[in-house]
């Protein structure tokens, strides 16, 4: 039943994949560059793939001896098949009301496009100075108990205890990111050299930063995104050229997983500190260089579903709703409101995994439990017809925006950050992005907006 729910799987994405892509080539030749959107569905399938794949096909092989690692396989995995079927049906789904939204919105005329064009390269400038200014203020309070930025970051991985507790500094990191994507794209479209070269010197210092602390999750969203802006603001490179980056970007990617626990006194000291750290885990640990897809990252999310699945016996358990509202309640501040709901990720751990784990600690939480939290198998239903007519949406928007560059690192971040948004809950991701990578073009836009309306409003 397992090899067959997966065979299932299997052939709906590839189907869903050829017509998309079939879908992408119609409407490319009904506009220039008009497949731009359906690329955002495309890759959100492909991150599906990574997702759904490798724990069933661990299973098949270990079956329940695999609870060496996961000590609940036993009492899920038979649920195992109706969850990779209901997978199958969301995708379904999704692919068909995405199809059917965007051609319902291709002709329908809406965008900002008009206000953007009053928003000026002085305006633009102003802002990304000022959310320089407050970035690297926020990171100097960061870095004041670690004696330092450099301190910081030569702390290694054990910088994330510090992150997790000062979430309000640790913003500085990601709107580092969207800063430097931003120069890089102005500079591109605008064929300011001098803006290109700053703008990648920030992308290259923020990567030595990421790949020293070992924040793999953000040095995946800026590789991608930083391929994706180059690709729209500059020109296209052969697919051979990104299958070997990607390739490589996936090697490196685990390599660090292996190496963060290591901490550094100095730069100097960095290669030695590596190495002692690779041959510490070599001898300790039975884990393989490709754990990601064995073990790690890839397999822990959708656990999540199945063994949602076996422990709601009956139609009372689910919530109604009640769990994605409560999920809202996270854009208020801690602080604030001290006896907020938790995060789906630490309820998760501490119904299912530990009780006593501290607020910090979490469980990778896939994006379709939540949906099956709420209303069970029905839930994938709604979750898929508003996925495909959210993703159109945002398809119709982005295309019909193209030419901005703050919409082109906005799109770009949305797709780095697609693995976030597949192995998180929905709202939860969503007010994650926006606090994070999303939040200086989303105030720039929102800044572009109120002029255009204003500059209209003074011409009647």
């Amino acid at each position: 039943m397992l090899l067959a729910s997966v065979a299932l799987l299997g052939m709906v994405l590839l189907y869903s994949l050829f017509s998309l892509y079939k879908f992408g080539a119609w409407v490319g030749i009904r506009e220039e560059n008009g497949n731009l959107g359906v690329l955002l569905s495309v890759f959100f399938l492909l991150v599906l793939i990574l997702y759904c794949f490798p724990l069933p096909i661990r299973l098949m092989q270990d079956g329940v001896e695999y609870s060496d690692v996961y000590r609940d396989v036993a009492e899920f995995i038979e649920y195992m098949p109706l969850a990779i079927i209901l997978v199958s049906m969301f995708v379904l789904i999704f692919v068909v009301v995405f199809k059917a939204t965007y051609v319902a919105l291709y002709n329908y005329r809406y965008s900002i496009t008009n206000s953007t064009q009053v928003y000026s390269r002085t305006n633009f400038k102003i802002l990304w100075f000022s959310f320089l200014f407050v970035a690297t203020i926020l990171l100097l309070k960061l870095a004041v108990e670690s004696g330092g930025l450099y301190s910081l970051i030569l702390s290694g991985y054990s910088v994330t205890s510090v992150l997790s507790v000062s979430t309000g500094y640790a913003v500085a990191f990601s709107w580092m990111v969207t800063l430097s994507l931003l120069a890089f794209a102005y500079g591109l479209i605008n064929h300011s050299k001098s803006w290109t070269i700053f703008g990648m010197s920030m992308i290259i210092l923020c990567m030595l930063s990421f790949f020293i602390m070992g924040r793999r999750g953000a040095l995946v969203v800026l590789s991608l995104a930083l391929i994706i802006v180059h690709a729209l603001c500059n020109k296209r490179l052969s697919y051979f050229t990104y299958i070997t980056i990607v390739s490589l970007g996936f090697l490196a990617l685990n390599l660090i997983g292996l190496l963060r626990g290591a901490s550094y006194d100095s730069l100097s000291t960095f290669y030695e500190s590596t190495v002692d750290r690779y041959n510490y885990v070599s001898e300790i640990s039975e884990v393989g260089f490709f754990y990601t897809i064995t073990d790690g990252n890839f397999v822990i999310p959708f656990q999540t579903l199945p063994n949602i699945i076996s422990k709601l016996n009956y139609v009372g358990d689910f919530s109604y709703g009640t769990v994605t509202l409560n999920s809202l309640l996270l854009m208020v501040p801690s602080f604030i409101w001290s006896d907020r709901p938790l995060p789906l990720a630490n309820w998760y751990m501490m119904e299912f995994v530990d009780p006593n784990a501290a607020l910090n600690e979490g469980r990778q939480f896939f994006f379709l439990s939540e949906s099956y939290l709420n209303f069970g198998p029905l839930g994938i239903l709604f979750w898929g017809f508003g996925y495909g007519f959210i993703f159109a949406g945002l398809a119709s928007y982005f295309h019909r925006n193209r030419s901005s560059y703050i919409h082109v690192v906005l799109f770009a971040l949305i797709l780095g950050n697609m693995l976030n948004f597949v192995a998180s809950d929905t709202v939860g991701g969503v007010i994650a992005f926006c606090k994070n990578y999303g939040f200086p073009c989303l105030l720039m836009l929102a800044f572009s907006y109120v002029l255009g309306i204003r500059n209209r409003f003074n011409a009647r």
